[in-house]
This record gives C-alpha cells, structure tokens and sequence, in this order.
C-alpha cells in the first residue's frame, strides 16, 4: 500500500510552525526543502551564543550563501550567559573577530530590526570593539538588554537607530546607588523620542527630578511597563509620556498597605495639582497599593489591580482610587470568598458606586481560602448578585473565575479506616456546593437582579 504524501505546499506551511531543530533537520532531507527551511530560520530569532563553536558555526551557515542570507536576519540574540559543563566556555579572539565580521556585514546591510543581549557587560569590556559596531546600526527598531550594566547601556545611548520598543533589565547584584544615574530610561534613549512606543523597565531607578530640568519628550510612547522599580513622584512620567495608554506596574514602590506612605501620595496629589496629569489612561495593570500612593488624578478606562488581596486593602484605599480613576472595566483579585460577607469589602462597592456609574465590564479573580471549606457558597452568591452586581446600572458584562489553590478537593481519610476501592472521601461543604451549583440558575438570575436590565452576559470559569 503506498504511503500517504504531503503536498509541497502543505510542506512549506508546516515549516512555519517548526522550531529551528525541525527545520534543520528538514533542510537535510531534500533539495527542494533546503532554500524555504533556511529562510524559516532567518526570519525567526536565531539565537548565537558566546561560545567559540556557536559563533563559528553561525558564520559558517550564514557566509555559505551571505547574498542571500545576510537580508533575510531581521532578529538576532547574542547570549553571553554562563553554561557549566561546556568545553568551549571561553570565547577565542579569532571567534570574537568572526563575531564582529558578522555584526559588521549585518550593520552594512542594514535589515537587522531585532536584538536581544544577554548579559552583554563581560563580552563588551572584554572586546569593546564590538561596542562600536552595534552602536553604528541604523536599521534596528527593538533592543532588549538583559542584566544590563553601564557598558551596555553606553551602548545603548549611543546607538545609531530610532528605536520603538525597548526592554532594560539592569544588573541584579548592583546596588541602588546614588550614582547609578544610568539606570534611568527617560535620559538614555532620548536619541530615541520620536519613534520609542513601547519601554519595559526592570530594576531601573528614578529620582525626583525639578520642572525646570531639561528632560527629553516622547511624545509617541503609549506602553510603559515596569518592574521592581520604586517611583515616588509620578510627575516626570507625566512629563515625559505626555500620550500614554497603558501603564503597568509590577512589584514597584510599597505593595503592602501596613507599609503605606501617605508623604508619596500628598506630594504625588500635590504636583498633580499644579502641573497637571494626563488626560487620561487606556489601562492601569499593578497593585491598587501602588495606584493609591501615585495617585493619579485622571480617569482610567481599564483598572486591572491582581497584584492585591481585596479583603486585606483598607477600604478607604479602594474607595480613593475607584473615584478618581472611573473605570470602565475593573479586574480585582480576591482571597477567600467569605470577605464578601464582610462590612469591609461590601462597603468598597456601596460607597463607590457614583464611581462606578460606568463600568461596563467585571472580574473577579476569587481564590478560595482554607478557611472556605466549611462555608455556605449560596450565600456568597446572594452577597455577590444583590450588594455588587444588582446596583451597577451599567454593567453588562461579568466574569467570575474560581481557583481552590489551598482547599483539597477530597477530604483526608484517617489511616485506621478501612481500605475501600468503591468509596470516595467526601467533599468539604463548600466544594460540595460547588459541584453541585447550578451555574445556568444563578446566571439567570444575575442578569434578572440588573438594575437596568443591561448585563447581558455571565462567564463561569472553575476548577
């Protein structure tokens, strides 16, 4: 029985989807693979690693046919991270060379639009050559450097290309220095103003800076996204992202209210005051903590505050921020459902529903607690549909997501019991009432419960 075949053109479909390992083996099969297989991989990131033998072997693939090979590299990661174990861990000065031929033909034929260093500082004050020749390409629109340290970001400062996006991750081990004024990504890529769109920031540091300090504008920026990055005054972000959209902000400033500090949000309120803040911003993703001390006093379409316990936030604090920003959408995490029976957090809603005239769409992360097991889930239900989504007048949309991270799905059964294959161990009550929830009832009845009528649409997601 002869064998099923493949068409040709489905070959080169599946090529797409293929890793590099797949595709250099594909390579190997026939002629007719070899040339589309090849350009799979070029237009993928390839990946050189600082390594006598990968560097040798990536100029050897890509000088066999540089004419047609050297054009098509549009994405390029230099990886000089240490691998125990390997015979080839120093770098030669004749593959160092080779190195550089290869940057040097890519800077000349100005196609590269991607690169990703990884813990470039060793590698460039070793052959600080190399520094000069990536700072020459004028082609590149996205640099990622990954524990980042003052020579990569000097490299950085004096590139060539007008970037769009940017990732700066700065070297762990280097202390919060006073000195360590590289670390700020509003003075190092001015070379940049008027293209960057999109900055991801790790480990960076910002200092309080004077209205009358000269400070570059990016007028373009719309994503800023940072990461273990304290910002106390908000004000030369404003300044400097003028048309922001999307703010992130991941493990910065205090993400505990016990370690609130009421002098960052006064003076953040006050600088506001008097120097304005932006219109207004598409997406606020980060701690509702961190939010309360910037205090940023412009509306917010989308709030998506995951990085707090809802139960554990002082409702004056949520209050605070649901009133200036009016969102439109709101995500909120929240652990153990029974804080929906609590004053606390009903109160967050009751007196922010001025606020939230608006909001159109609802989500609520909820992660039962181990103090859940023994609860009544119908009444949280009943808490749920007539203190938070009954009174919104224009919610449409509402989404619950229950996760059981800390709660066994079956109780523990006694060692002394006896071994039975056809018995289960019991649910805890309040997974029983899981299992046994009528989803479709209790749909139905939040969107009967509608202030308006307007919610529409209920999404159930559980374990």
């Amino acid at each position: 029985m002869e064998r099923p075949r493949l068409s040709y053109d489905v070959l080169i479909l599946v090529l797409g989807f293929s890793d590099q390992r797949t595709l250099a083996r594909m390579m190997q099969t026939c002629r007719e693979l070899y040339g589309p297989a090849t350009n799979c991989i070029l237009q993928s990131l390839v990946t050189v690693r600082v390594t006598s033998s990968s560097i040798l072997s990536f100029l050897a693939f890509l000088f066999r046919d540089p004419a047609h090979r050297i054009p098509l590299l549009r994405k390029l990661e230099i990886n000089d991270i240490y691998t125990h174990g390997g015979d080839d861990v120093a770098l030669t000065p004749d593959a160092a060379s080779s190195l550089k031929h290869v940057l040097d033909r890519l800077a000349a034929a100005g196609c590269l639009e991607e690169l990703v260093l990884y813990e470039p500082d060793d590698l460039l004050e070793e052959y600080p050559e190399l520094s000069d020749t990536i700072e020459s390409f004028t082609s590149l629109r996205s640099v990622k450097l990954y524990e980042a340290g003052e020579r990569s970001v000097g490299l950085l400062v004096n590139l060539e290309s007008c970037l769009v996006t940017v990732h700066l991750m700065f070297e762990y081990w280097r202390g919060y220095e006073e000195e360590d004024v590289f670390r700020n990504p509003i003075a190092l890529l001015s070379h940049s103003q008027h293209t960057l769109r999109e900055l991801s920031l790790v480990r960076g540091r910002f200092e309080r800076r004077y209205v009358n300090q000269e400070e570059p504008t990016y007028p373009n920026l719309a994503n800023l996204t940072l990461y273990d990055t304290d910002i106390f005054d908000i004000s030369p972000f404003i300044r400097a992202f003028p048309r922001l959209q999307r703010l992130e902000i991941q493990e910065c400033n205090t993400y505990w209210p016990d370690h609130m500090d009421l002098s960052n949000r006064e003076l953040n309120e006050e600088a506001q005051k008097q120097h304005g803040s932006w219109p207004k911003l598409g997406v606020f993703d980060g701690s509702l903590c961190s939010l309360w001390e910037l205090a940023l006093a412009c509306p917010i379409s989308s709030l998506q505050l995951t990085d707090d316990d809802l139960g554990e936030v002082p409702p004056t604090m949520a209050i605070d921020v649901l009133t200036a920003a009016r969102p439109n959408n709101l995500e909120l995490r929240v652990c153990g459902c029974r804080v929906f029976l609590t004053d606390e957090v009903l109160r967050i809603f009751r007196h922010s529903m001025e606020s939230l005239v608006d909001l159109q769409s609802l989500r609520l992360d909820l992660s039962l607690a181990h103090e859940d097991r023994e609860g009544d889930w119908h009444e949280v239900l009943d808490a749920m549909v007539s203190k938070i989504l009954a009174p919104l007048p224009s919610l449409s949309t509402f989404k619950l997501t229950i996760k059981c991270p800390s709660i066994p799905w079956r109780r523990s059964v006694p060692h002394h019991a006896p071994a039975d294959e056809d018995s289960e161990e019991p649910l805890s009550p309040l997974l029983q009432h899981l299992a046994d929830w009528d989803q479709g009832t209790f749909i139905a009845r939040a969107c009967t419960a509608s202030q308006n009528g307007t919610l529409k649409q209920v999404e159930i997601i559980k374990p």
